[in-house]
């Protein structure tokens, strides 16, 4: 069985994937510890969604957990071998995208943060810019594959 060869800058994709895998694994804790998880992580309205016994929360995180799960192992995947799943690069790509729009929260925060430097918790703003950093190295990963793989020339 042949592969295809790793993309040749790849590091950015095993960045990525790792990250995803740690995404995935704070999403499972908050999945088991409910309520406080997520009032620790700045989600007041689903810990108080959780707090009320709603099942969507568990749901929302679960799923989450999931996503990442499968996000990281198509970033590590492809940076040691090539796009060997289908619909790799779409994978990775909207992966890029979800993290940049969960990142796009910075922009916010620190919009808030001049007027009123007071009412900014320093744990979002860690938070949104960890997820734009994550959503960067998905993008530099697939520009990297896009560029191995002869896109932008068009063959």
């Amino acid at each position: 069985m042949s592969t295809k060869p790793a993309i040749p800058s790849s590091r950015s994709l095993l960045w990525a994937g790792l990250c995803d895998f740690a995404v995935a694994a704070a999403l499972a804790a908050a999945f088991a510890l409910g309520s406080s998880a997520y009032s620790f992580f700045g989600v007041e309205f689903l810990a108080e969604m959780a707090k009320q016994g709603s099942a969507v929360p568990r749901l929302l995180s679960g799923g989450l957990a999931i996503a990442g799960l499968v996000a990281g192992i198509y970033a590590i995947d492809t940076a040691r071998h090539g796009p060997r799943f289908p619909a790799a690069r779409a994978v990775l790509t909207s992966t890029a995208g979800a993290f940049l729009l969960r990142g796009a929260w910075l922009a916010i925060e620190l919009g808030r943060a001049i007027p009123d430097y007071q009412s900014v918790r320093l744990r979002e703003l860690l938070l949104s810019a960890a997820a734009v950093l994550i959503g960067v190295l998905h993008l530099v990963g697939v520009r990297d594959l896009l560029a191995s793989s002869g896109a932008r020339s068009g063959s």
